[in-house]
């Protein structure tokens, strides 16, 4: 039987986030309490075939994002420990107060398609990651990240791993999310803010209230909007496992008209398996959302297929041939959208709010879930232009 557990502290609920990770195709990603366990869970581990990756949104988006622009000064503010260090690019900028001895391990279980659990089928590929992240749920690094961008003067910051402040008390991750939203308030860098699974609805709405609706652009996917809006206490009917188009398209609207501003969020990049929608406020400082779209869409299919070139054998278009933009709205709901091939973009005006969405070719046997949406947020990032006069 699955359960979501916002915190994980017996193996028992892990093998019940597993089964609820497979039952409802949905990645999750848990703090593990149990130190002692978790460390056995590890050990255990590695006396088994396994490998070592990069890990953490944010090395995960710097190395691709230097491995895209190699000119640039991109600096990685987050803990990194020796093996870390050995995995990433030599090129990137890393502060001496994110240098520790000892990294921060997660397990991540992922997989495929038809994969069997028990009693339980998985109707996709996905994963589930687990840790004992010390450093990352207490947001150590934010201190280091506020110094760095008040010295080098960015033309874009990134924030992420907040999610895991989750696992601490409430006292503490409130008053770290005033903290993150004061630094939002001071510094004139936009800041990209990559949200991940939260299963505590109280954690997410001072996360939605406090640092969503300050950052200048978000990057999330299907499962976290909806979490999002439950957590604002908003219903949508969504099937997270068959995200439709019109049900998706209003929850962002919603998202980005009720949080959104010019000074603040005026840009979301939402992706889901099949499709991926940009969301930008007409007047805001964002910019070029059809390349952002369209390249993020591409990266997702390569990257989760481990290619550098697209094989009609590999991938599939799983994006309804014929879907409407909004359930909500009185015009876009009787204007059905008919997919071309040769014309894939899909761009629509609604309140204020211009959008832009994009087929995704689907590996069919993914070889990698772990990193995609952070690789879909940098490459669509990279793609974007942020002016502000």
């Amino acid at each position: 039987m699955g359960v979501d557990h916002s915190v994980l502290d017996t193996t028992k609920e892990l093998q019940e986030q597993v089964s609820y990770s497979m039952q409802e195709c949905a990645g999750t990603e848990r703090y593990f309490s149990n130190k002692s366990l978790f460390d056995h869970i590890v050990q255990m581990a590695q006396t088994i075939p396994h490998t070592y990756f990069i890990g953490g949104n944010a090395a995960l988006m710097a190395e691709k994002l230097i491995t895209f622009i190699p000119t640039a000064e991109i600096y990685l503010v987050a803990p990194i420990g020796s093996q870390l260090k050995k995995l990433l690019n030599p090129q990137l900028k890393i502060p001496r107060e994110s240098l520790r001895v000892q990294d921060e391990i997660h397990v991540i279980m992922e997989y495929p398609s038809n994969e069997v659990w028990g009693k339980i089928t998985s109707p996709c590929a996905n994963r589930v990651i687990h840790s004992h992240d010390v450093s990352n749920s207490q947001l150590s690094f934010l201190e280091p990240f506020k110094e760095t961008i008040l010295s080098s003067r960015p033309d874009l910051a990134i924030l992420s791993g907040a999610h895991l402040l989750e696992a601490t008390p409430q006292l503490f991750w409130e008053e770290r999310i005033q903290e993150i939203a004061s630094l939002l308030h001071t510094v004139r860098t936009p800041v990209h803010f990559e949200l991940a699974t939260v299963g505590d609805l109280s954690f997410l709405r001072a996360l939605l209230e406090g640092v969503i609706g300050n950052a200048s652009s978000l990057g999330l996917n299907e499962q976290e909007l909806l979490s999002l809006s439950k957590a604002a206490g908003v219903s949508s009917g969504m099937n997270v496992s068959k995200p439709e188009v019109s049900v998706v398209a209003d929850l962002l609207h919603w998202l980005i008209t009720t949080y959104g501003s010019i000074t603040g969020l005026s840009r979301v990049h939402l992706h889901t398996l099949t499709y991926h929608i940009v969301a930008e406020l007409i007047g805001g400082p964002w910019h070029y959302g059809e390349p952002a779209v369209v390249m993020g869409a591409k990266v997702a299919g390569l990257q989760a297929c481990s290619v550098e070139m697209f094989d009609g054998k590999l991938f599939e278009v799983l994006l309804p041939s014929r879907f409407y933009l909004s359930r909500e709205d009185l015009t876009l709901s009787k204007q059905m959208v008919q997919f071309s091939p040769s014309s894939p973009v899909v761009h629509w005006l609604r309140e204020g709010v211009r959008y832009y969405l994009s087929p995704v070719l689907v590996c069919k046997q993914p070889l990698k879930t772990v990193g995609l949406g952070d690789a879909i947020s940098s490459t669509g990032l990279m793609y974007s232009m942020y002016s502000s006069k």
